[in-house]
C-alpha cells in the first residue's frame, strides 16, 4: 500500500497518507474492558465496574469503612463495618448521592436501590 501511495503522492506525502489510514491508538484499559465485558456475565461485569470505582464514588474514608457485596435485581448491597457509619450512610441525602453516582456507572435500570447491611456477614 505504501509503495502504491508513494507512486501516487510521492514518498513524503505517502507516509503521511499511511498514518491517516491507520486506526487511532486505543488505551489498553479500554481494550481489556471490552474483552472482559464479552467474557463475564453482564451482572458480574457491572458489579466489577462498581467495585473498581467505589473509592471515587464514596470517597476514600467511606470506601475504607464499607465494601460492595453484590448487585442483585437492581439492588446494590453495601456491607458497612460500623453501625454508626451505617446509620450515617442510610440518610436519604447521602444514599441518593451515592445512588446517582453508581447509576452513572451502570445505568438506572441496573441499580435502582442501595441497601446498607451490617458488616461481618460476608467473607472479606
Amino acid at each position: 500500500m505504501e509503495s502504491l501511495l508513494g507512486e501516487w503522492y510521492g514518498e513524503e506525502r505517502a507516509r503521511a497518507e499511511m498514518v491517516r489510514y491507520n486506526p487511532e491508538p486505543v488505551p489498553l484499559s479500554e481494550t481489556l474492558g471490552y474483552v472482559v465485558s464479552q467474557v463475564l456475565p453482564p451482572w458480574e461485569w457491572k458489579l466489577a465496574r462498581v467495585k473498581e470505582s467505589w473509592e471515587s464514588v464514596a470517597g476514600k474514608e467511606t470506601a475504607r469503612r464499607c465494601r460492595i457485596v453484590r448487585l442483585n435485581e437492581g439492588v446494590l448491597y453495601v456491607e458497612v463495618f460500623h453501625p454508626a457509619y451505617r446509620i450515617a450512610l442510610d440518610t436519604p441525602r447521602i444514599k441518593n448521592e451515592l445512588l446517582e453516582k453508581i447509576q452513572g456507572i451502570v445505568g438506572k435500570n441496573d441499580c435502582r436501590e442501595i441497601k446498607f447491611i451490617a458488616g461481618g456477614g460476608a467473607p472479606r
